[in-house]
């Protein structure tokens, strides 16, 4: 974490690194996989807003639309000895084109080890478990071309649109544009 940044470094099936910058605006005209993220702190909260999102649909995650934002709350969590443990992180989703209504998510990363502690390591996490051939079987191991291997999914992107669209920005996503940008003015 620097003022001008905070970086998250996590991982379940691939290494993932996420970026928060700090009173920037979203100036990337190509949207990425994983969006553009600026932010604000207010006090010990910090506020990120994502966007410029790739549009997609997988089998992780409800589909989305080249119009997606998320606006993230992440605030220290305390036990009742007031001690800290952790961040508590709330997350809404807003979509006009893909969502009925915005999608809320409360999350808690909990504190395992503090950054002076001697024996903790980020372990490289990579996952390719979920890859199987489906041309073959167990003996046939002369066949290797991409064609016969697909994931556990099998479902890869799919054309069409969905079916559960609401225009509209919700009041919360509007509160946090006008305020990122009003303290981005103030600098």
């Amino acid at each position: 974490m620097t003022a001008y940044q905070v970086q998250f470094l996590s991982g379940i099936a691939d290494n993932f690194l996420r970026q928060v910058l700090i009173a920037k605006e979203h100036v990337q005209k190509v949207p990425q996989w994983y969006g553009e993220t600026v932010g604000f702190w207010d006090g010990t909260t910090l506020v990120a807003w994502t966007a410029n999102i790739q549009a997609w649909t997988q089998h992780t995650m409800f589909e989305n639309s080249g119009r997606l934002e998320a606006v993230e709350i992440f605030k220290p969590a305390y036990d009742a000895q007031g001690k800290f443990v952790g961040l508590e992180e709330e997350a809404v989703f807003y979509d006009p084109e893909a969502l009925l209504q915005p999608v809320r998510i409360l999350d808690r990363f909990v504190r395992r080890a503090t950054p002076d502690d001697p024996k903790v390591r980020y372990t490289f996490i990579e996952c390719l478990s979920n890859i199987h051939n489906v041309d073959g079987g167990r003996g046939n191991s002369n066949r290797k071309t991409p064609s016969s291997w697909t994931t556990t999914g099998g479902r890869g992107r799919r054309s069409g649109k969905s079916t559960s669209r609401r225009g509209g920005t919700s009041r919360r996503l509007r509160a946090c544009r006008k305020t990122c940008s009003s303290r981005w003015n103030e600098r």
